[in-house]
């Protein structure tokens, strides 16, 4: 299957579940995107939400964070959900990417955006639709915008693409 063809998921997991981008790369259109609160914060109901996430859209790739470089707790959880996440996809044929937070950033910083923020105004530049998500910025004792796994997911994809192409 060609890249013009695929139907791309992506999942970012965060501090309140994970946020989530569909786009269909031949029509450069997002198909879905949203959070997924999982409380209490369990790999149960996360792994139950990508499946019905999985089985509506029918994706060709997903796109998962690498848990490289995040603390000891949170790598744990993340190196278990992915673990589950391959073996759900394996016989499903979809080929499966991780991309670390470092891969993010040195994408984005080829278009200028070295923050979080500048990452999600980018993209609400190349994608219209998510202006009404756009998150606030953030003072160094606020918590991470609600929002922001959207623009997460949405940048798992934007990085799959530019270095797979």
């Amino acid at each position: 299957m060609t890249n013009d063809n695929q139907i791309i998921l992506a999942l970012f997991p965060n501090a309140r579940g994970f946020g989530y981008a569909c786009m269909n790369v031949d029509e450069k259109k997002i198909l879905d995107y949203g959070i997924f609160n999982a409380r209490p914060l369990r790999n149960e109901s996360q792994i139950r939400r990508f499946k019905a996430l999985e089985k509506y859209h029918n994706p060709t790739v997903l796109l998962l964070r690498n848990p490289k470089g995040t603390s000891a707790q949170s790598k744990s959880r993340l190196t278990d959900f992915n673990t589950i996440i391959k073996d759900h996809t394996e016989p499903r044929k979809i080929q499966v990417y991780h991309y670390s937070r470092q891969q993010i950033q040195d994408v984005f910083e080829a278009f200028g955006a070295t923050s979080k923020q500048a990452v999600a105004e980018q993209l609400i530049v190349w994608f219209e639709e998510l202006a009404d998500y756009s998150p606030r910025k953030r003072k160094y004792w606020t918590a991470e915008d609600y929002h922001m796994g959207v623009f997460d997911a949405m940048a798992l994809i934007i990085t799959h693409q530019y270095l797979t192409n």
